[in-house]
């Protein structure tokens, strides 16, 4: 899940992975925990002295909607332990830039206009604006390995994790490479709350690191389509990158004014 999260959560956050064939199977050896599961998926993608290696990253890519063939750009900019800036853009509709930082949770939408987030959506940001899970115990209050199952016909390992403030999320990890396969979870949103899944494959190396460099989003019979075009590490970023919008400063202001 290292740096994973708010990729999915900010293109779910624009326009709301394929539902896939998932059924359970006779476990025939003695189940690892969930704890053992992560940290064999942490060594699979490259260990985490190779991202404690890491102080920022900054990520290209594209989205589409499969159905429609809509289609737009993304680019995040995330620097440890947890500052976050997201834009998002699909030409001639819409613009998407959202943030996390100094516990400020907020969104600036060329349709909607700025708002802070709050209750579970601000919880879902603060916890996509990890910039990696290398301590677990800091992020979840319960991490716990249910079984085996077949997904599309590979044999994954099935962990179930909760962490304060957010439903619980269900990971289907292959037996084989201990890479993520498919990842669950219901989120907040502004329509309400909404199941997810999200299909994750061609992993690749980027710098000692195996990142995946396709998601396949569905929510609500929508299906969004997300490649990463390039992956940077400890990039030189602008001055200024994670501040907040002058029109999300203007909001906190007059919070405090109210109050």
């Amino acid at each position: 899940m290292f740096g994973q999260g708010v990729l999915a959560m900010v293109c779910l956050a624009v326009m709301l992975t394929a539902c896939q064939s998932v059924r359970p199977i006779e476990e025939q050896n003695a189940r690892p925990s969930g704890e053992e599961v992560l940290n064999r998926s942490v060594e699979a993608m490259g260990g985490e002295k190779a991202f404690e290696r890491i102080t920022n990253r900054v990520v290209t890519g594209t989205m589409e909607m499969a159905e429609t063939g809509v289609k737009g750009s993304m680019k995040t900019y995330q620097r440890r332990p947890n500052k976050t800036y997201v834009e998002v853009e699909i030409p001639n509709l819409m613009k998407v830039r959202q943030g996390f930082v100094n516990d400020v949770a907020w969104e600036a939408n060329s349709m909607t206009g700025p708002r802070i987030l709050e209750g579970p959506e601000r919880d879902l940001m603060a916890f996509s604006a990890r910039f990696d899970d290398s301590e677990l115990d800091d992020v979840f209050s319960s991490i716990e390995c249910t079984g085996e199952e077949y997904v599309n016909g590979e044999v994954c390992h099935v962990v179930v994790m909760k962490a304060e403030g957010l439903s619980p999320i269900t990971m289907y990890i292959s037996k084989e490479t201990y890479l993520n396969v498919i990842t669950h979870m219901a989120i907040s949103t502004p329509m309400g709350k909404m199941d997810v899944e999200i299909l994750t494959s061609d992993y690749r190396e980027v710098d000692g690191l195996l990142y995946p460099h396709r998601n396949v989003q569905s929510v609500m019979g929508q299906k969004m389509v997300m490649v990463l075009e390039k992956i940077e590490h400890n990039a030189e970023l602008e001055e200024g990158q994670f501040d907040l919008p002058e029109e999300v400063k203007a909001l906190l202001s007059a919070e405090a004014t109210d109050k």
